[in-house]
């Protein structure tokens, strides 16, 4: 993927998890959300959006954890 900037459901799928799994582990602080204001879609919600080195750091990090 050539993407900078994911929406909760690719940044789960970009990871390999669902994206239940991915909310909770925003929500416990473990990835950070980008500081671009969230985006509106077809007048719904916002929906916030996260930076693919942030994913990475993430990923690489749990490997370490399991190293």
């Amino acid at each position: 993927m050539d993407k900078l900037l994911f929406r909760p459901e690719e940044a789960a799928e970009y990871l390999g998890m669902k994206k239940s799994k991915f909310y909770e582990l925003v929500a416990a602080g473990y990835v950070m959300r980008s500081t671009l204001p969230p985006t509106k879609h077809s007048g719904k919600k916002p929906v916030p959006r996260f930076h693919r080195a942030d994913l990475d750091a993430f990923a690489a990090s749990c490997r370490e954890a399991a190293v």
